[in-house]
């Protein structure tokens, strides 16, 4: 019961992990411009 409660929550945290990184820039360039996730 316990194992399948932590999956969930690493599910969870994984996939708010992978949303953030399109909403929050990555690091900056040595511009100072911001690099997001889709940038190209």
């Amino acid at each position: 019961m316990i194992q399948r409660i932590q999956t969930i929550y690493l599910l969870i945290v994984a996939g708010i992990s992978a949303g953030l990184t399109f909403v929050f820039d990555l690091w900056k360039t040595a511009e100072g411009e911001p690099l997001f996730a889709q940038d190209e």
